[in-house]
């Protein structure tokens, strides 16, 4: 399972505009074409808040689904606890 969400997280940052990835510990942005990956200049982007465990295994489909958003990933204890970021 940890295997498939780091291929998500993996897929996410490739397909998304711009993405932030908040743990307990700490909110990094992770990826921003519309600039510099600061919480600066990613004040005034309109996120779409999930939860990796509410994502889908499905890779293509989540491909498809998250195209060219702006997503606020909230990751899971499983990722925070092993370091993944």
């Amino acid at each position: 399972m940890e295997t498939v969400k780091r291929a998500i997280i993996k897929h996410l940052r490739e397909v998304t505009f711009c993405m932030v990835e908040e743990s307990n510990a700490d909110i990094d942005c992770t990826k921003n074409r519309f600039g510099n990956r600061t919480m600066d200049s990613v004040k005034k982007v309109k996120f779409e808040k999930v939860k990796l465990s509410q994502i889908s295994d499905d890779i293509p489909k989540v491909r498809e689904q998250f195209y060219g958003k702006n997503l606020w990933l909230l990751l899971d204890e499983w990722v925070i606890s092993k370091g993944e970021k």
